[in-house]
């Protein structure tokens, strides 16, 4: 994973304390003075549950798909899934756990923008860089080497389908 939470509990009490808008301002955060933390990690925890269940749903339907660079020809193993913003990172460690594909992309549609803006995550054990692939292959967004984001301008033709090609069934890699 490309994030780890080293604290006891300390994914749980963020859960929780995101759920109950503690971060949306000053005032909230306060409140968490008069919260036993106890509350805070059996809600967390609940919560987390909860979330995995989702993201097992997700991960389920993803589709494989390759992407072919348009510079030097290289195809890439994909599994594409849609999610929101907050989802993202874990689903995206969770599709590229078994090493079977070489990155997983993430995807959302942005009506406002006409556009599907994409998260990228590889396997920290890969010697994949998303980052050349999002600034010399999609020509556009960056990040880190394992953990990069992008936009497809559907304006310019560019779409999902037409960037990442799902494979044929008996080609699958991933097995559901």
């Amino acid at each position: 994973y490309l994030w780890t939470w080293k604290i006891n509990n300390s994914k749980e009490t963020n859960r929780a304390m995101s759920s109950l808008g503690l971060f949306d301002s000053l005032d909230a955060f306060s409140s968490i003075r008069y919260m036993q933390r106890a509350v805070l990690l059996s809600i967390g925890s609940i919560l987390l549950q909860e979330d995995q269940r989702t993201n097992n749903v997700i991960c389920r339907y993803a589709t494989d798909c390759t992407y072919t660079s348009p510079i030097v020809g290289t195809v890439w193993k994909v599994r594409v899934a849609g999610t929101n913003a907050e989802q993202a990172s874990d689903i995206g460690s969770q599709l590229v756990k078994d090493q079977l594909c070489d990155f997983a992309v993430l995807y959302r549609y942005d009506i406002m923008k006409d556009g599907w803006a994409i998260r990228m995550r590889a396997n920290t054990e890969s010697k994949i860089d998303l980052t050349d692939i999002c600034k010399n292959h999609l020509r556009n967004g960056g990040g880190h080497p394992k953990a990069t984001g992008a936009f497809l301008d559907c304006s310019k033709g560019q779409t999902l389908r037409n960037t990442f090609i799902p494979v044929n069934v008996e080609d699958r890699f991933y097995a559901v």
